[in-house]
């Protein structure tokens, strides 16, 4: 994948992981909504200094920016985090969240097409 589509989907995720708009991350950094768009678009190359902007507003590292996890370490992190949910919660409880992760496995399994 293209670096600067890799980039722009960073930092668009980072951006909704801070619960940001374009235009929050817009007015933070004194950039246009529209060139933010167009950088999580991978159409447009950010500077270093535009960069370090970005970073500074959503409270990450700029090497952060360029984390670009495989789907095999997204998998590992995301089951990491439930292993660090479920750590030192009684019994009842994580049999509660197995049934609850179960039903919405099923209701996944039933609206995707088959093929």
């Amino acid at each position: 994948m293209d670096l600067l589509i890799q980039l722009g989907k960073r930092i668009r995720e980072l951006r909704k992981n801070s619960k940001f708009t374009q235009s929050d991350l817009a007015e933070a950094t004194g950039l246009s909504t529209n060139f933010i768009a167009l950088i999580e678009q991978g159409k447009r190359s950010p500077s270093i200094e535009t960069l370090d902007k970005i970073a500074r507003a959503l409270k990450v590292t700029l090497d952060e920016l360029f984390y670009f996890p495989s789907k095999a370490t997204k998998v590992q992190e995301a089951e990491k985090k439930l292993r660090d949910i479920l750590k030192g919660k009684d019994a009842n409880t994580i049999l509660l969240v197995a049934e609850i992760a179960e039903t919405v496995l099923k209701r996944v399994k039933k609206k995707l097409p088959s093929g």
